[in-house]
């Protein structure tokens, strides 16, 4: 993954999708190649992540690595703080809250 563009195309292909198959998982995805796709296994299942590991040598997820050079901006700095957005689309179990998190992932701005 080379660009941040392509890492932000491909993070709202995937919770769009999501967003609109609320039963299914990341992993789900039929973008990735296990799944009949393009697209290899990346870190997390996340775009971001893999561009942020490419782009800083991070090979784990740490907290400050996150709110620095995440290419999306996230409520509270990172993915699973402030809002926790993803930890609540993980957990959510009614269609209706699994697909309110999964936009709100789906549509992060773009970190400048």
């Amino acid at each position: 993954m080379n660009t941040k563009k392509k890492a932000i195309k491909l993070h709202r292909e995937l919770w769009d999708w999501l967003y609109h198959h609320p039963s299914k998982k990341k992993y789900d995805w039929p973008g990735w190649k296990m799944n009949g796709g393009i697209h290899p296994d990346v870190e997390n299942d996340c775009f971001a992540c893999k561009y942020m590991f490419t782009h800083t040598g991070c090979a784990f997820t740490a907290l400050r690595m996150c709110e620095k050079h995440c290419p999306l901006v996230w409520p509270g700095g990172a993915c699973y703080e402030g809002e926790r957005l993803y930890y609540n689309w993980e957990r959510a179990v009614t269609f209706s809250r699994i697909k309110k998190y999964a936009k709100l992932i789906r549509d992060l701005p773009e970190r400048k």
